[in-house]
């Protein structure tokens, strides 16, 4: 168990180092082991901002929502503000690109993120990171290099905005269809579908704490609540109500890794309003109250 999760925020860690932008919410970084003793905490964290860490060169060792993994050159790892990640050891080689985006980003572009993070995070078989082929990694190191040198350029052109955007959803699409691998999954390509699920998922990141009626979200969209039921199962596989409830879930397991909160405190913080409420709904996915899983946790040192 940990004392606490830092929380790291865009604006806070990065605003002082960025250059003249096009997209202000948008940074790209090349670490070595150099900057990642001096920037990086060896302590748990969550952000506030979506991620993308290509290690190009090297190894290391991290521990992502509690589980630790050992992570090898051209491997992909994904941050959200869903993830817990420590770094815990690497090694003297190591190189690593990365490409942050504050939280509202994607949407303000207009870009389909969800098709990467969110779909993907409601798998049962994802674990934040994946293995790339070479040739994969370097197309991936020349988009993230051209995205930078784009959004950093002094003199705009006429279709630099565009050619940021472009090489942006060309990237995150290849990300995509890797990961996807041939699944059955189909996505709609109506910007309107498009744009409530993105809507859905911005305010649900926000409000599922508090708010877990698909009516609420329904209604602050201005749109009846079948009809979001049926276009974010149609673009995600998922209904709204189990993604909000995979929210609550990941939530809950991040707070019950805190040793200072009691699980009376992790159930206030999830607004449930009685243990027992709390515990079968922890129960129904872990096949455990979360007094047990606690303990198990404890038991294996974690």
């Amino acid at each position: 168990m940990v004392e606490e999760i830092a929380k790291v925020y865009f604006q806070d860690v990065f605003h002082p180092q960025v250059k003249k932008q096009i997209f202000d919410g948008l940074l790209v970084f090349q670490l070595g082991k150099d900057d990642l003793e001096s920037k990086v905490k060896k302590k748990p964290i969550r952000t506030d901002y979506f991620g993308l860490c290509l290690i190009r060169k090297g190894s290391a060792r991290l521990m992502m929502n509690f589980k630790e993994y050992q992570v090898q050159d051209n491997t992909l790892l994904f941050l959200s503000p869903m993830l817990a990640l420590q770094l815990l050891d690497y090694s003297d080689d190591i190189e690593i690109l990365t490409l942050f985006t504050g939280g509202d980003f994607f949407q303000e572009i207009g870009l389909p993120l969800y098709k990467t993070y969110a779909t993907e995070t409601l798998r049962n078989d994802f674990c934040n990171f994946t293995v790339l082929e070479e040739q994969d990694a370097m197309r991936f190191e020349a988009y993230i290099k051209n995205i930078d040198q784009k959004n950093t350029l002094e003199k705009s052109s006429l279709f630099q905005r565009d050619i940021i955007k472009m090489t942006l959803m060309l990237l995150f699409y290849e990300i995509s269809d890797l990961i996807h691998g041939g699944s059955d999954y189909s996505f709609s390509d109506s910007e309107v579908k498009s744009k409530i699920v993105m809507d859905f998922f911005g305010l649900a990141s926000r409000q599922f704490k508090k708010e877990r009626s698909v009516q609420f979200y329904a209604d602050h969209l201005y749109i009846s609540r079948k009809h979001l039921s049926r276009v974010v199962k149609e673009i995600t596989g998922f209904g709204p109500k189990a993604i909000l409830d995979e929210f609550v879930v990941a939530e809950a397991v991040m707070l019950l890794h805190i040793s200072n909160k009691t699980i009376k405190d992790v159930m206030y913080e999830l607004n449930f309003f009685d243990s027992g409420t709390f515990s079968k709904f922890f129960k129904s996915r872990f096949g455990k109250s979360p007094q047990i899983y606690r303990l198990e946790m404890r038991a294996h040192g974690q």
